[in-house]
């Protein structure tokens, strides 16, 4: 934005502009003077009575610029602001600037590129710009540059551009790095999520264990096939010889009033049968499973449904002297 605004400057300050400015103060000045004199002539029949009022008036404009006279040349001289806005504090910021200095001052817009504005508004005196300055400090608008400022305008511009470039090289290295981060997470996340997963398998089924003496002895209970008893056994054997825990043993108990759990052994070819006999219903412990003759009634069952094969046949019957 300071960038922006130190070089929107040159069309602000170039000798049409302040041309233009010293034209339309004059033209104020000569307006006034102008409607002093009609309203005069305008109201003659009552001149006498408000002669003292315009008198007056005449007395007070010429001793104000009388006392302007007599003032420093900081205190008049004709200075400027320089800043940025956004197009939805031009409007009001336009008013107050009109407000706070009595129409005495001259506001300039200049778009850019991107949805703020450059503004520069010239005025006369150090009062005002005291007062300028605090309305934009109220309305958290962002002075760039000032007539008055020590530091010429070309130096300060050179110095904005330094620090633009120094921003977007700084920008581009945290972005380069943030990548490569990125990067480097991504080759990783399957690995996190395979362990997470396992982490979390564990923390489920240690969740299902009972915890006696402190915690120092965990027992599990639960069902297992009777042929896969030795193949338990030497998990837990692997487990103590690996991780150097205690010693694991496994005894059988004989519960009474619980029954065990269904378990059909499947392979490649009868695991998609069974999927389908379960989802009607699972059958009992030492029931029979019906998973066996399906594998022969589901496909002849399904071509009757949708293939129509029982209605071929039975036409295929009937018309086979014609065949």
């Amino acid at each position: 934005a300071k960038v922006e605004v130190l070089t929107q400057m040159d069309g602000f300050l170039s000798q049409e502009r302040r041309a233009l400015v010293e034209e339309k103060l004059n033209v104020l000045v000569h307006a006034f003077w102008a409607m002093f004199f009609f309203t005069c002539l305008k109201y003659n029949k009552y001149f006498m009575l408000g002669i003292h009022k315009y008198v007056y008036k005449y007395i007070f404009m010429h001793t104000l610029f009388i006392v302007y006279g007599q003032k420093s040349g900081d205190e008049v001289a004709f200075k400027f602001i320089a800043g940025v806005v956004t197009a939805a504090q031009r409007v009001s910021f336009e008013r107050q600037v009109y407000l706070t200095s009595r129409g005495n001052s001259l506001i300039r817009f200049q778009e850019t590129n991107t949805d703020s504005m450059v503004f520069a508004v010239f005025f006369l005196g150090s009062q005002l710009q005291r007062s300028l300055r605090r309305l934009c400090q109220f309305m958290n608008i962002q002075i760039c540059y000032e007539s008055d400022s020590e530091i010429p305008r070309e130096v300060l511009l050179e110095q904005a551009k330094n620090e633009r470039a120094e921003d977007k090289r700084a920008h581009s290295a945290t972005r380069n790095l943030l990548m490569q981060l990125l990067r480097d997470v991504a080759e990783k996340l399957k690995d996190w999520k395979l362990t997470l997963a396992q982490e979390q398998g564990i923390r489920i089924t240690m969740n299902r264990f009972r915890s006696h003496q402190g915690n120092s002895v965990l027992r599990a209970e639960g069902w297992c096939p009777s042929d896969q008893k030795e193949r338990i056994q030497q998990i837990l054997e692997g487990v103590v010889r690996d991780k150097g825990v205690g010693q694991g043993f496994m005894s059988e108990l004989s519960p009474k009033h619980r029954q065990p759990p269904t378990y059909f052994e499947t392979n490649e070819l009868t695991a998609a049968f069974q999927q389908i006999v379960d989802t009607y219903g699972v059958p009992r412990y030492k029931e029979f499973n019906p998973a066996i003759p399906t594998i022969i009634t589901f496909p002849f069952l399904f071509g009757v449904m949708y293939g129509d094969i029982f209605h071929g046949s039975c036409l295929f019957c009937l018309h086979r002297r014609c065949l």
